[in-house]
């Protein structure tokens, strides 16, 4: 199965001199004199396809993409910008797989961005007994992996760049009416995320018990904790403020 596409739109960015302007924006907002002036001051062409083959051991595919920008794009100025994008051209090559392996089922991709960053996530899936069921992911999004395109697993909701985490689920049926399930996911952040002055990391767990009286009602009780660094002022001996 071969699947190809192609779009070419207006973007909306700031001008920063001449034809150098920032990422475009997603929010769509044109309501200030100055929004309205730089409103589809931008265009974003992508071309791109995908192949996908059936084999007796799952599916196995492969997909890439090349992007350009009719302006060329700098970086933001802060920290968590240093390996962000930066240029007109962009391209993205990837690989990746599902299938069973026993009675487990696998997935995986990995891809590769035009400046030699790597992304990439792999989990499996399988029931440890009749009532039982283990998820298990890794994932490793370089921090110079760009893919401004792409969507990944993670702590971020952005594109999949600059995190490394590990994943465990795990739901059991306690009877027809009682399900209990949890998962535990740790991360890290190699290089400065949006407010922070150095890699941070955290973890995040969640429990979640479940009773289904009839298809109408049911109930739960959802426990959530999360732990992640945080960047902090500290008065220093001297009376100035010092950020970490």
């Amino acid at each position: 199965e071969v699947t190809a596409f192609y779009s070419n739109r207006p973007r909306t960015a700031s001008i920063i001199s001449g034809d150098t302007t920032r990422f475009p924006t997603s929010s769509g907002f044109h309501r200030t004199i100055n929004e309205q002036q730089r409103k589809n001051n931008i265009d974003q062409m992508v071309v791109g396809g995908r192949a996908r083959v059936d084999t007796p051991i799952g599916l196995i595919g492969a997909s890439g993409y090349y992007n350009s920008f009719s302006s060329y794009i700098a970086q933001g100025t802060s920290l968590s910008n240093l390996y962000d994008f930066e240029g007109s051209e962009n391209s993205v090559l990837g690989i990746d797989y599902r299938g069973l392996l026993g009675n487990a089922f696998v997935f995986g991709e990995m891809a590769r961005s035009q400046n030699g960053g790597l992304g990439s996530v792999a989990g499996v899936e399988a029931p440890l007994a009749d009532n039982t069921d283990l998820a298990i992911s890794y994932r490793n999004y370089q921090r110079d992996f760009q893919s401004f395109m792409s969507s990944g697993f993670g702590e971020r909701s952005s594109s999949p760049q600059n995190e490394e985490g590990f994943y465990v689920g795990l739901r059991h049926n306690l009877n027809q009416k009682v399900t209990l399930s949890g998962y535990f996911d740790q991360y890290y952040f190699a290089s400065p995320r949006f407010g922070a002055t150095q890699a941070t990391s955290g973890f995040d767990m969640l429990g979640l018990a479940e009773v289904f009286f009839n298809s109408r009602l049911n109930i739960y009780v959802l426990v959530r904790n999360e732990i992640q660094d945080e960047a902090y002022v500290q008065i220093t001996p001297r009376g100035s403020e010092e950020l970490f």
